[in-house]
C-alpha cells in the first residue's frame, strides 16, 4: 500500500514511493515500510491522488451577546428575568452562505427560549455576520438558582448545508477573587518538569499551531512560544497561591488555545489542588485555531478553601508533536459569601465594622476581610465615605450597604 513518496530519496529530482508491507512491523529496517525508486516494479503505475473540495459554506458560532430584556437593568441575566441573545455566525467556506437561520435549544429546566429561531443576512466568505433583531429571547424562572452554567446548541441552517454548535453563558453575577492578563513579569506563576518548555512572552508563531498573538495585550504564558512541544515530555505551569475562603461555586476562566494530540497519546490536563478538572478528549487531537473561553467548574476543591493553586501540565509520548497549551487572562470567579460593609468578617453589620473601618483607615489597622468588602457605598474604593455611609445605615435608618 502506498502511503506517501519522498521527491528526493533517490537524490536530486529521483523520488521514491513510501509503502507499507503486508507482513507487519517487524519486517524491514523502517518497521514495516519501505522506500521503493518510482517506476521499479511498475508500482504506482496507476495510482490516483484523489483531491475533495472544501464544502462551498461552512458555516459556525463565533461569539454572542447578552442583552438584558426584563429585569433590573443591571446587564446581567438573572433569576426570574429575561434577555435577549445577539448570535454571531462565521463562514469559512468559499462561497457565499444564503437564506440563513439558527435555532437555539437548551435542556436545562427553568430556561424557556420564547424566540427559538433567528435569521441572518447572506454570510460571505471569511465573513461574520450577527443575527437579525430580535434575535433569540430567553426567559429565566425565579427558580432557576444563580452561579449555574447554561449550556444551548445551535443548529444552523441555510441553501448550501446544515450546521450544529454549541454555546454557553451563565446565570446570576460572579465575584473576581483573582484575574492575571499575563501583562506582568511573572505574578508568582512557576514551572518546572521534564523538557520543561513553559515560556511567559509574546507568541512568535513558530509552530503552525500556535496563537499568532495574545488574547488581550501582548504576552501569555505557552508551551515554547516559537515552536512544538518536545517528545517524552512532562511539566507543568503552576498559578500563585489563591485565597478562594470567601467564594461559592467558584469557576476557572481563562482564554486557551490549545494544540495537542488525543489524550491516548498526550495530555494536556489541569490541575486545582493536585485534583484533575480537565483533561483533552482521548479520541481526537485538540487543534484550536483561535482563543476560547475556557470554563471550568472548581467549586469542589476551591469552595470556602484559603490556599487554592492551578496547574497546567502537558505529558507527551514519542511521534507527533504540537503548539500545546497556550494561556491568557486568567480568572477565578465566584459568588462572594461575605457582606458588603462587614469589614471584620463576622457575617454581620454592626458597630464593630465601623471601629475596624476607622482602625484600617487612620490606625495602620488590618485591611478588611477580603478587602472588598469595606467598600460599603460600592464606589470601588474603602475611603471614610464608608465609614460615613455604615453610620447612617446602622443609626439613622440609611440604605443597607450593597453593589
Amino acid at each position: 500500500m502506498i502511503v506517501g513518496w519522498d521527491d528526493n530519496a533517490c537524490g536530486t529530482g529521483e523520488g521514491a514511493w513510501i509503502c507499507k508491507n503486508s507482513w507487519g512491523e517487524g519486517w524491514g529496517d523502517l518497521g514495516g515500510y519501505f522506500y521503493i525508486k518510482w517506476g521499479d516494479s511498475g508500482i504506482g503505475r496507476n495510482s490516483v491522488l484523489p483531491l475533495y473540495p472544501p464544502d462551498p459554506v461552512t458555516l459556525a458560532y463565533e461569539t454572542h451577546q447578552i442583552t438584558e430584556a426584563t429585569g433590573d437593568g443591571d446587564g446581567i441575566p438573572e433569576p426570574g428575568e429575561s434577555f435577549t441573545l445577539l448570535v454571531d455566525l462565521k463562514n469559512t467556506g468559499p462561497d457565499t452562505a444564503t437564506s440563513v437561520q439558527a435555532s437555539l435549544s437548551t435542556s436545562l429546566t427553568g430556561i424557556n427560549i420564547t424566540d427559538a429561531t433567528a435569521s441572518f443576512q447572506n454570510i460571505a466568505t471569511n465573513q461574520v455576520m450577527s443575527s437579525d433583531s430580535p434575535h433569540f429571547t430567553v426567559e429565566i424562572d425565579s427558580t432557576v438558582e444563580a452561579g449555574i452554567r447554561v449550556d444551548f446548541d445551535l443548529n444552523i441552517a441555510c441553501d448550501q448545508g446544515a450546521f450544529s454548535g454549541t454555546l454557553f453563558d451563565f446565570i446570576g453575577e460572579f465575584d473576581t477573587t483573582f484575574f492575571d492578563d499575563m501583562e506582568g513579569d511573572d505574578n508568582g506563576w512557576t514551572h518546572a518538569g521534564i523538557l520543561d518548555e513553559w515560556e511567559h512572552g509574546a507568541p512568535q508563531v513558530g509552530s503552525r499551531t500556535d496563537p499568532v498573538s495574545a488574547h488581550s495585550g501582548t504576552k501569555i504564558w505557552g508551551n515554547d512560544l516559537n515552536g512544538n512541544y518536545e517528545d517524552t515530555s512532562d511539566n507543568y505551569l503552576v498559578s500563585p497561591v489563591i485565597k478562594c475562603s470567601n467564594l461559592e461555586k467558584t469557576r476557572l476562566w481563562f482564554s486557551r488555545w490549545l494544540a495537542v494530540e488525543k489524550a491516548i497519546y498526550d495530555n494536556a490536563d489541569i490541575y486545582v489542588n493536585d485534583n484533575l478538572v480537565w483533561r483533552n478528549d482521548s479520541t481526537y487531537d485538540q487543534l484550536d485555531s483561535k482563543w476560547y473561553l475556557h470554563d471550568v467548574d472548581i467549586s469542589a476543591y476551591a469552595d470556602h478553601q484559603d490556599s487554592v493553586q492551578v496547574r497546567f501540565e502537558l505529558t507527551s509520548d514519542e511521534g507527533l508533536y504540537l503548539g500545546g497549551w497556550n494561556i491568557d487572562d486568567f480568572v477565578i470567579v465566584g459568588t462572594a459569601t461575605y457582606i458588603w460593609g462587614d469589614a471584620n468578617n463576622d457575617q454581620d453589620l454592626t458597630v464593630s465594622d465601623v471601629i475596624y473601618l476607622i482602625n484600617f483607615l487612620f490606625k495602620n489597622g488590618e485591611d478588611p476581610i477580603p478587602p472588598d468588602v469595606g467598600d460599603a457605598d460600592c464606589d470601588w474604593d474603602t475611603d471614610v465615605s464608608d465609614v460615613i455611609y455604615l453610620i447612617n445605615f446602622l443609626f439613622k435608618s440609611g440604605p443597607k450597604p450593597g453593589c
